[in-house]
């Protein structure tokens, strides 16, 4: 799931809670960053990062997870909304990732709501397949619960 995190930054996308609008979704706890960290958690301007019309995303593959960069093993980022499942998983590529990748290419269907719908059944139906491939560990068990 890395290669596709970093794949996504080399097409042009940056973290999740960079985005302009993360006051609406997080609070970052700057006291919590690891000295010579912070800058992983800078927002940008809305001219830089655009959801693209789509909703703020705490699953996604681009969004860090809640104790990324922690010196102290308390969390450095916190959502302000509920939310079920893991902040900045690394299990799958979520729909909203891949619909995000289309828009921001403008691939045909990016902006259609069955071309959404069906990407969203296809990567529901490969899911189980990417968590098969997994090592399977106390900690991605968590994981994988925590996504059904």
């Amino acid at each position: 799931m890395i290669i596709i995190h970093e794949l996504l930054h080399n097409l042009g996308f940056f973290h999740m809670q960079s985005a302009y609008e993360r006051y609406n979704y997080v609070r970052i706890n700057w006291a919590n960053i690891r000295q010579g960290s912070a800058h992983n958690f800078y927002r940008m301007q809305r001219s830089q990062v655009n959801l693209l019309g789509l909703p703020y995303e705490y699953q996604s593959c681009m969004h860090y997870s809640t104790h990324a960069f922690s010196i102290n093993g308390q969390p450095t980022i916190v959502a302000t909304r509920s939310f079920s499942g893991t902040m900045g998983h690394m299990v799958y590529v979520t729909h909203w990732d891949w619909v995000r990748l289309r828009r921001h290419y403008n691939c045909p269907g990016a902006w259609n709501e069955r071309d959404m719908q069906e990407l969203k059944e296809e990567v529901d139906r490969t899911r189980p397949l990417m968590y098969s491939s997994l090592p399977q560990t106390e900690a991605v068990d968590k994981e994988i619960e925590s996504t059904l």
